[in-house]
């Protein structure tokens, strides 16, 4: 339940930062200013990291992943699970039509678990279809009000085709289970969306040693008579059978009598896919994000979109790293360089001289940004973010952007010696990423 705590307290945080002010003052002159193209501040083609350093990472990679697939109980608890359905009978914000949720839905919905059960299942399985992991067993959203911030507090987060977990509870009508991943976020997940594993399937899928990944989002994986079984996005790797013209790989279907998993052959095109991994080149890095900038903020990865740990996630996992999916567990992913107690000019200073461009990322509580280098002496970033604001001497500017894009890591900032950027200000640490 540890995990959940920390989802929810990733959004409270979330919705300070940077939803506390609803003003809008404009575009963020960061854009203006800088390129919105990655491939302007690669200066190097060498790569980031070494071939033994990159296979280190892979085998983390592979070993977390599979990771559930081992655990052999769960440190979930029924009374921490209702403690969170009590707290949205209290609280149960606003529906799709942003009307007032009644409590009565969510006391209905703590009384559909099946208590019995709850933490002792422990059943392997495969999600095939991508899916959204929820804080409870309902699509129904729960945000604030009708003029917060439209983050979902229920979404956890899109949890993609292909995605090993464990069942370790279920609602009586078992239309829902409750499961663990390796990705370090946990939540409920309709039965339609996975199959159980047998232990041979999983030995066979632990021990694959050929992968591909994903040239770019939705990409159609194709089955039989060419009809398209699941899209494929970055972030995303699939066993990897042959290649003759296509990608064959080893896809995840269902047995719908029995419910257990079937392994289907399933063909992607070639120019939409690369061997897993990619060398970790500053140029390689910067084309991922060619492809992430200016697409939408989607919080909890709702609606085929990505919130900022969610981008980086899928970023770095096209080289073969493992990140865990909120930003509040990203400081054992690397090597930590602390940035608390220190001035916003200390921190810019620490950053340019102890960071490596496309391979750093900076924490704050809530949010996680990808350092890439400099522009005029100054240290950018890569992110996917709701927005920011800055202090000035004469008032707050508030900037809404829910995109991705490459500002300045003191956003915002047009006077130096008078303004303030709250996410300059709010940065504790730096994680330098790879072996």
């Amino acid at each position: 339940m540890k995990k959940i705590i920390s989802l929810i307290t990733v959004t409270l945080l979330s919705l300070y930062v940077f939803a506390s002010n609803t003003s809008l003052n404009g575009s963020l002159p960061d854009i203006l200013l800088l390129p919105q193209d990655a491939n302007f501040y690669v200066n190097s083609t060498e790569p980031l990291q070494s071939k033994v350093a990159q296979a280190q990472d892979i085998q983390n990679y592979f070993s977390q992943l599979y990771s559930v697939w081992n655990e052999q109980y769960s440190d979930f608890n029924l009374s921490t699970l209702n403690s969170w359905y009590d707290y949205f009978i209290k609280s149960p914000g606003v529906g799709e039509n942003l009307s007032p949720i009644s409590p009565s839905i969510f006391k209905k919905i703590k009384n559909s678990t099946e208590s019995g059960s709850f933490g002792q299942l422990m059943l392997p399985a495969m999600v095939i279809n991508t899916s959204n992991l929820r804080l409870a067993p309902t699509v129904i959203p729960s945000y604030g009000d009708a003029t917060s911030t439209p983050f979902d507090h229920l979404q956890c987060t899109v949890i993609y085709y292909g995605t090993p977990i464990m069942i370790i509870g279920e609602t009586k009508d078992k239309s829902w289970y409750f499961v663990e991943s390796g990705m370090q976020a946990d939540g409920w997940i309709p039965a339609s969306d996975i199959a159980f594993v047998s232990k041979e399937q999983a030995a066979k899928l632990e021990n694959w040693n050929k992968y591909m990944t994903f040239s770019r989002d939705d990409v159609p994986i194709y089955g039989q008579n060419n009809t398209v079984v699941a899209q494929g996005k970055i972030g995303m790797v699939m066993p990897l059978i042959s290649e003759n013209g296509k990608y064959n790989v080893l896809g995840y279907g269902k047995d719908n009598a029995t419910g257990n998993l079937e392994l289907l052959p399933l063909k992607i095109n070639c120019t939409d896919g690369h061997n897993f991994p990619y060398i970790m080149s500053e140029a390689n890095v910067a084309y991922f994000i060619n492809q992430m900038l200016g697409k939408s903020y989607g919080w909890g990865g709702s609606f085929g979109f990505r919130d900022c740990s969610l981008t980086q996630k899928d970023l770095m996992s096209q080289f073969g790293i493992f990140l865990n999916r909120n930003s509040g567990n990203l400081l054992s992913c690397g090597q930590v360089i602390s940035l608390t107690d220190l001035t916003n000019e200390q921190k810019l200073k620490v950053i340019s001289l102890e960071g490596i461009p496309f391979r750093t990322l900076l924490i704050m509580n809530g949010h996680v940004m990808l350092y890439i280098g400099q522009y005029n002496e100054k240290a950018i970033m890569f992110h996917q973010y709701w927005g920011g604001q800055v202090l000035t001497s004469s008032g707050k500017i508030n900037y809404k952007e829910k995109q991705a894009e490459i500002t300045f890591v003191n956003l915002g900032v047009q006077d130096p010696a008078t303004d303030r950027s709250t996410i300059l200000t709010a940065l504790n640490a730096m994680v330098v990423l790879g072996n």
